[in-house]
């Protein structure tokens, strides 16, 4: 018999939720005035290449880390009570991997930064800062496995702290080595800073095992090799098609008239999309391990409707803060410096896009705890073919706004097919909330922002009030029914 669920579910799930939330936010407080110093001490073109080596990182990081870090928070979670001898055997051998996987990885960015720069990025001076940057490379991989292990344990407040310590540390050893040494501080720093967040992730994963009586089963992890290719590489293949279809819309941009400059108000546009994504990113990682426990212990329906409550309200709540934002756009690109502002379209199309991801992770996090991290991996495979043909039609003639908008078609184009393959998930709170109010919340919410942004840049029509009015009375009553079937929902 499956061991029954404790009834602090919704305690856990706040609890875990404020501290990710409140620490990140702190964190990420620190991150946007370093950003801001970046783009005043290292001008358009320094920033810009900052950007470029710290995406060059995260893509990298996709193939290295083999997307251990979600393994272990999905096995760990679901099996350390029911079987905690093949969940050793599971962490063993994820850990292997990611170990092997990080040293070569870092080797051969080391080795082909020079082509990667000439080639990919037609910047051949980036050359030397990426070579830099293995050794964040290696350090981002083997943080993603030990945080894994952390959520796995519902460790949120330790997980959430040593990131805020990392982000302190970014910011305070950047300010001092960007003074000194420009780009090529700010990327140490970011070595600096990564080492460290890996050494603390690592000691107090070690001491969790420990504390909960569990070894790393290396003798036979091998036993658990198929867990690779049924879950962790469905989730790497998910996020390598979204990451590296971004990548490739990065360098198109960088190889672009006026490349750099082009990157610099795209990156500073773009990092605002940290804020719309932060909250539902804490949100999540606190979600997943809970809905994987749900699941352990055979309750379908009810990790279905937790996971519909929070799609509902983190759909409509995001929606309204990209309005606010986009308002104060200029302000806001103003804070990098002069050479910042564009058009407001850039700015709405960046949190349009935000806003639809940040619904499409929180769907492909449900279906990854649900088993089937394969059909996942569908939704993004799509998103990235529309978001390269949009890329490659776009970019030519728009440039930066260009960009922007094929990110945020293929988010729709990604959100639909995710709307339909979710429907077995909760089936019975799904029915309650239909199709069309689930088109309205998930799909229909975020691209409201891009009215505001159209009338800002001058147009000015009455169809255009007409459809705002239209769209606004539309949202309120998806978004009333939908709070009615969640009450509905809580009397059952």
């Amino acid at each position: 018999m499956p061991e029954p669920v404790p009834k602090t579910l919704r305690r856990r799930l706040l609890s875990g939720t404020s501290w990710q939330v409140g620490l990140a936010l702190l964190g990420r407080l620190f991150t946007f005035l370093l950003n801001v110093l970046q783009g005043r001490y290292l001008g358009v073109a320094g920033y810009g290449q900052l950007s470029l080596v710290q995406n060059t990182l995260q893509f990298l990081t996709l193939f290295a880390g083999a997307a251990t870090g979600s393994t272990c928070t999905k096995y760990l979670s679901e099996l350390r009570v029911s079987h905690p001898a093949r969940a050793q055997r599971i962490l063993a051998f994820s850990i292997g991997v990611v170990a092997v996987g990080s040293l070569a990885a870092g080797g051969l960015l080391a080795l082909f930064a020079g082509p990667i720069a000439v080639h990919f990025l037609h910047q051949p001076s980036m050359a030397p800062l990426l070579r830099l940057s293995s050794i964040a490379l290696i350090a981002i991989c083997i943080s993603g496995t030990w945080g894994g292990v952390l959520f796995g344990f519902q460790l949120f407040r330790t997980e959430a702290i040593i990131r805020f310590v990392q982000a302190f540390a970014w910011f305070a050893i950047c300010v001092a080595l960007m003074r000194l040494a420009g780009v090529w501080g700010a990327v140490l720093a970011y070595d600096i800073a990564s080492v460290l967040s890996m050494a603390l992730l690592f000691w107090f994963g070690f001491r969790a095992l420990i504390k909960h009586h569990l070894r790393l089963d290396f003798r036979n992890a091998l036993q658990e090799r198929g867990v690779f290719k049924e879950y962790s590489l469905a989730v790497m293949m998910t996020t390598a098609v979204t990451l590296g279809s971004q990548y490739a819309v990065f360098a198109l941009l960088s190889r672009s008239p006026d490349g750099a400059i082009a990157s610099g108000r795209f990156f500073a546009a773009f990092q605002y999309r940290l804020v719309i994504q932060y909250v539902p990113m804490m949100v999540q990682v606190t979600a997943g391990p809970l809905v994987a426990e749900l699941l352990g212990a055979s309750q379908r329906e009810r990790a279905g409707r937790l996971y519909y409550t929070i799609l509902g309200g983190i759909s409509l709540s995001l929606a309204g803060l990209s309005l606010v934002m986009v308002a104060f756009s200029g302000w806001l690109l103003g804070l990098f410096g002069k050479g910042f502002h564009g058009s407001p379209l850039l700015f709405a199309s960046v949190m349009a896009y935000a806003v639809t991801v940040a619904g499409n992770n929180l769907a492909s996090m449900a279906l990854q705890m649900h088993g089937r991290p394969w059909i996942a991996f569908r939704a993004d495979a799509v998103a990235a073919v529309v978001i390269l043909i949009m890329a490659f039609t776009l970019i030519g003639p728009y440039q930066d706004v260009g960009a922007a908008i094929a990110l945020q078609i293929g988010a729709i184009a990604q959100s639909v097919v995710y709307m339909v393959s979710t429907r077995d998930v909760g089936p019975i709170a799904r029915q309650k909330i239909g199709n069309f109010r689930y088109f309205v919340v998930v799909l229909l919410a975020p691209q409201v922002c891009m009215l505001l942004a159209i009338a800002r840049d001058g147009v000015r029509s009455p169809l255009l009030w007409l459809g705002t009015l239209a769209v606004i009375a539309l949202l309120l009553w998806a978004a009333l029914g939908w709070y009615r079937q969640f009450v509905a929902k809580a009397a059952d």
